[in-house]
């Protein structure tokens, strides 16, 4: 355009003026075209800026579609079986991690779990807990397992049952700074360290019950540390060296990230064990009937699970056994071995026991043992023990001995004295034993304290009744007292007292005072029999008479010796 504006105005100089410098027409051309060259390198330049973007884009566009038909071209036109694998063009999906499992605790033992002795010293059993899990734990019960031999328990043997519980629950940890806050601990008491060991870590294990806040499913679970024995007549060997820390039983700090223990997420207890080993586990138990006496039958239903994801076990042999010289369970049938076939792969089994139970035992909480013996699908064989506790009640027999009451029979508005003993016949405690009078009786309503009385054990029992209303027949009373677990018994007793009016008159009353004058008699009539403190009266007078005559006697006779005395000696 503007070249063509340039070329116009030379023409209409060069009419108006003929007499233009043939120079200066010279540089007007070479201007003209300078500048209709420049307006003409710009615009074929944009014009090529345009088609290089246009043509980037469609080649883009191109390979988008060539790369999309080069996959549906590799797709099989029939569908893949599940072994089929993705092609390379495929972006193979990343498996997501595994999700936690909701409202399960995971229990490992604490730090600082290793205790240190003496052989023969007694030192303090605790074990302390974690919970590495996404859930509380509660109705947490642990026991020691017993052994015999000293490698399998280092410590002597008291008693036949240490089970603790742990109250309250056992809140997740989140914060390994925490730690020592998160930690809860039972303690087992004293217990006394053997005097033939040698020097050197002893492992203790624990049977551990439990369940998650969220549900009613029990959980048990074995878990143990290692106490460190010095015996001072014994250089040092190879066995002092500290185990390693298994993380699958005990916390490792190294392991613990961002709430996640291991590097993943947190997992049940049972879920933990070696799948390549098959482990069978009682899950569970109860009883028919729930409350378990001592010399009656109650049948066992037991919940047994193989554990392991990759096989199953066969010829389970099951063996019943009871600690102590005398058998707490026995089998009614006679046999105390159970046979079961096979338990598939992470499969649950019950079985049902029927069993009885000692009627000589005390009551308290028992373990009955459970030995397993098993094979894999390869024929190797395997051997677990696995031990539940059971509670033994005895029922309660409570008797007296004879009444003896002082005085009997009694006016009314008077006090008696009641002694008796009472006998405690049965196997169990009676605890809060006493003695109750009821409400509207013939004697004062009262309850008398006793205490307990242990088994085989006798009290003497001596109270005071008050008398309020006549009567003849027996009198009731109560003896009431309660089982360990606080439920009352009540037993209903009778006392022979015989209560009656008051049969005491005054014979100086006024009444009788009046009568007499009321009758005009000039003579007054003395009682026969005068009340006590009449008759100590009238003694006291008596002495006092008798003393002053006495007095006087003497005084007279002294006086005539001494006068006949003055006689002789003139």
């Amino acid at each position: 355009m503007k070249h063509l504006i340039s070329i116009d105005k030379q023409k209409n100089l060069k009419s108006r003026n003929n007499s233009n410098n043939p120079k200066r027409l010279k540089f007007g051309v070479l201007l003209g075209l300078l500048l209709f060259f420049i307006c003409f390198c710009c615009l074929n330049g944009f014009v090529l800026d345009e088609k290089l973007v246009t043509m980037t884009k469609v080649q883009a566009a191109e390979i988008e579609d060539e790369t999309s038909n080069t996959e549906s071209a590799t797709e099989p036109t029939t569908a893949p079986t599940p072994s089929t694998q993705p092609t390379p063009t495929e972006s193979t999906p990343t498996k997501p991690d595994p999700e936690p499992n909701i409202g399960v605790p995971y229990l490992l033992v604490g730090e600082n779990a290793i205790i240190k002795g003496d052989v023969g010293t007694s030192v303090k059993l605790t074990l302390p807990l974690l919970n590495l899990g996404n859930a509380a734990a509660v109705d947490i019960t642990a026991s020691p397992i017993l052994a015999s031999k000293d490698e399998d328990f280092p410590f002597e043997i008291e008693k036949s049952e240490y089970l603790q519980s742990l109250s309250g629950s056992l809140e997740p940890m989140k914060d390994p700074n925490l730690i020592t806050q998160a930690t809860k601990t039972i303690d087992f008491g004293n217990f006394q360290i053997r005097k033939n060991l040698n020097s050197g870590y002893y492992r203790v294990s624990f049977k551990i019950s439990y369940r998650s806040a969220l549900d009613s499913n029990y959980q048990q679970i074995e878990r143990y540390f290692f106490i460190k024995v010095n015996n001072p007549d014994q250089q040092g060997n190879d066995s002092d060296k500290e185990p390693p820390t298994d993380p699958d039983n005990s916390y490792d700090s190294s392991i613990f990230d961002g709430g996640n223990y291991g590097g993943g997420s947190f997992d049940s207890g049972s879920d933990n064990t070696n799948n390549a080993t098959p482990r069978l586990l009682i899950t569970g138990f109860s009883t028919n009937p729930d409350k378990i006496f001592g010399g009656e039958e109650f049948d066992l239903d037991l919940k047994l699970k193989n554990t392991s994801k990759e096989m199953a076990i066969s010829n389970i042999k099951i063996t019943m056994l009871s600690q102590g010289e005398e058998a707490t369970f026995l089998p009614l049938d006679g046999a105390s071995t159970i046979y079961i076939e096979s338990i598939e792969k992470n499969t649950e089994q019950s079985i049902n026991l029927k069993l009885k139970s000692n009627p000589t035992v005390d009551q308290k909480i028992y373990p009955l043992i459970l030995k397993f013996e098993y094979e894999d699908k390869k024929g190797n064989s395997y051997n677990s023990e696995e031990m539940i506790s059971l509670m033994i009640n005895q029922k309660l027999r409570c008797d007296i001995g004879n009444i003896e009451i002082m005085p009997n029979p009694l006016n009314m508005g008077d006090e008696s004295n009641v002694m008796f003993s009472v006998f405690n016949k049965g196997k169990a405690t009676l605890y809060n034993l006493s003695v109750v009078l009821p409400e509207n009786g013939p004697l004062e309503a009262n309850e008398y304290f006793v205490g307990n009385v242990g088994s085989g054990e006798s009290k003497d029992i001596d109270f005071m009744v008050k008398a309020l209303e006549a009567t003849e027949e027996d009198i009731p009373f109560q003896i009431t007292f309660e089982d360990a677990e606080g439920n009352v018994t009540k037993l209903e007793q009778n006392m022979k007292l015989t209560i009656q009016e008051a049969m005491y008159d005054d014979p100086y009353s006024d009444d009788m005072m009046n009568d007499d004058f009321n009758n005009g008699s000039d003579d007054i009539d003395v009682p026969s029999s005068l009340p006590v403190w009449a008759i100590a009266l009238i003694v006291i007078v008596a002495v006092i008479i008798v003393i002053i005559i006495l007095n006087r006697i003497l005084k007279a006779r002294k006086k005539k010796k001494e006068q006949e005395e003055i006689d002789e000696m003139d």
